[in-house]
């Protein structure tokens, strides 16, 4: 952090950022996206994915004071993986909205069949009975599915590639120099982590309360980039990235500049 700015002032500022940039989803984004085919399969993924950013944007944007640092970082998190996703359907040929499908079917299937082996043995409630009608119905279907873009029936994959997050980051990289996936990975992904689980105070650990507008700094000063990659190859993605529309996300980032700005405009909170 700048010595002449606060934690809590850049905060603010890096906050109002994002709370933009929702702004800019929801007047310029979302219209766009809205003209774009989605009746097709692939269409109607690459439509969820952007509603899901614009979701969390619009999450993140109620998260205005310190102590909201860990849902700031859940939201981080979240937008990391979307934007990887994003940019691996768009500039990896071996990614597609088929494997995205089936991996969601195989999830359903591992979290069914749990169930189903829990109760072995015994009368299954009636609020689980859908899992169970799942695994009978579609357990061969959905192994196939497996074998079919994993060569895995057994087993279901940590992520819809095939491959874990670092990979997939890396990979995403590699596709996309510039966008800084592989560094986000190595140097925040983390700490965002450490944020999100409750189970232990690592990244708290005997630091003060005061030190909880640094962490929500940091994440709102992240949130605005990921959410516009993501957001730019989700339109690539539906065919209607334009230069009219490049030229909209190019003010908005200076905007967002500008407000970033605003923490150096004022003497830092005592």
């Amino acid at each position: 952090m700048h010595r002449n700015v606060s934690p809590d002032q850049a905060r603010r500022a890096l906050h109002d950022a994002c709370a933009e940039t929702c702004r800019f989803f929801d007047r310029t984004i979302g219209p766009i996206a809205t003209r774009a085919r989605t009746d097709t399969p692939d269409g109607v993924t690459y439509d969820g994915l952007l509603r899901r950013v614009m979701a969390w944007l619009h999450t993140i944007k109620k998260l205005d004071q310190p102590s909201d640092f860990q849902a700031l970082h859940a939201g981080l998190r979240a937008l990391f993986e979307l934007a990887v996703d994003l940019t691996l359907l768009l500039r990896d040929p071996a990614a597609s909205p088929d494997r995205i499908q089936a991996w969601e079917e195989s999830a359903k299937l591992k979290a069914a069949e749990r169930i189903v082996s829990r109760y072995r043995g015994q009368s299954i409630p009636a609020h689980l009975q859908a899992q169970t009608n799942y695994v009978s119905s579609h357990a061969d279907r959905v192994r196939e599915l497996r074998r079919t873009h994993w060569s895995r029936p057994g087993s279901h994959p940590p992520r819809w590639t095939g491959r874990n997050l670092e990979r997939d980051a890396r990979v995403a990289s590699d596709l996309e120099p510039g966008a800084g996936f592989a560094a986000f990975y190595d140097e925040m992904y983390a700490q965002a982590c450490w944020h999100v689980h409750g189970s232990t105070l690592v990244g708290v650990r005997g630091l003060p309360a005061g030190s909880f507008a640094a962490m929500a700094a940091i994440a709102a000063h992240e949130v605005s980039q990921l959410a516009l990659l993501a957001g730019r190859q989700a339109l690539r993605l539906l065919g209607c990235y334009d230069g009219i529309t490049e030229n909209r996300f190019a003010q908005h980032e200076k905007e967002i500049v500008r407000i970033q700005a605003q923490m150096f405009s004022e003497p830092p909170s005592s």
